[in-house]
């Protein structure tokens, strides 16, 4: 339902993000969000480790606590 509302325009999910960063910058956005300067970064990893412009999208705040980073 909520995927049916965002994809119609009708649900704002990117207001919530507040930064794109690369993967070198992971544990930087950690500490950002831990001291509240942040609500959420979104970690843009290359496909194929190239840097082209096609990435996937991962939102670092859904890792799991106590995970490595």
């Amino acid at each position: 339902m909520l995927v049916d509302q965002y994809r119609l325009g009708r649900l704002d999910l990117d207001g919530f993000v507040s930064e794109r960063i690369g993967l070198g910058d992971v544990e930087e956005a950690f500490a950002k969000m831990k001291a509240g300067t942040v609500l959420r970064s979104v970690v843009e990893i290359p496909r194929g480790g190239t840097g082209a412009e096609e990435s996937d999208a991962v939102d670092a705040a859904a890792a799991p606590a106590g995970a490595a980073r």
